[in-house]
């Protein structure tokens, strides 16, 4: 869940609650992400910088959602196809069945030299393939990761692109949402479930990570 728009998503429908339920990735202050639009930004300059110098891009983000994102981030923003990953192809194909428009794509078949971008899942984004890609294309690779996360992670840089809300994010969820009680889940629950209660004076407690629980045991 997030408040922002992205290339493929409207931001988030924020729904009145009673109980409100949130997940807490990104669940503390020092999590804040800039606008996306400026991401982009970013990411095309470093990008493009490193295409006119003959280098190979290496893009690197799940298979299922941030991948698709930059597939058309590819086509929009640096005018080029990308090769993809099977993994990310297949996902590719079945978000245009359901009428997602990403622009073009190959998919990876020992053609590293039709293209100046690959995406890849990011458990395939290792020294490894670099050094097959700067092979088989005579190319210097240079690697960029979009994550939430700080860290470049062994990558060349990377980019604060995340299907997850940042902190601010999920505050704004919740004012607007006007629950009177807020549960909270996964990241840094305890962390974003006192900033709950000091910045907007709403009871808000952890879920127990220990097994399912019923709703009647924490919204008495």
């Amino acid at each position: 869940m997030k408040l922002q728009k992205s290339l493929i998503n409207e931001p988030a429908e924020i729904l009145k609650s009673d109980v409100l339920v949130i997940e807490s990735t990104f669940g503390k202050p020092e999590y804040a992400f800039p606008p996306r639009e400026k991401v982009y930004e970013d990411l095309m300059l470093w990008a493009a910088r490193n295409i006119q110098r003959k280098h190979f891009i290496v893009l690197s983000g799940y298979a299922t959602g941030k991948a698709q994102e930059l597939t058309k981030f590819c086509n929009e923003f640096l005018g080029e196809t990308p090769i993809v990953h099977e993994r990310v192809f297949e996902q590719n194909q079945a978000c245009e069945k359901h009428g997602l428009k990403l622009g073009g794509y190959l998919k990876l078949d020992h053609n590293l030299k039709d293209a100046n971008v690959l995406i890849v899942p990011p458990s395939l984004a290792d020294p490894h393939l670099f050094q097959v890609i700067e092979h088989f294309t005579g190319k210097k690779a240079l690697s960029a990761m979009a994550t939430g996360w700080p860290g470049n992670r062994g990558f060349s840089k990377t980019f604060p692109l995340s299907d997850h809300a940042d902190f601010n994010q999920l505050l704004e969820y919740v004012r607007q949402s006007e629950p009177r009680q807020v549960l909270t889940q996964y990241g840094f629950p305890r962390e974003f479930a006192f900033q709950v209660r000091r910045k907007l004076g709403i009871p808000a407690r952890e879920l127990d990570a220990k097994g399912q629980k019923t709703m009647g045991e924490y919204a008495g």
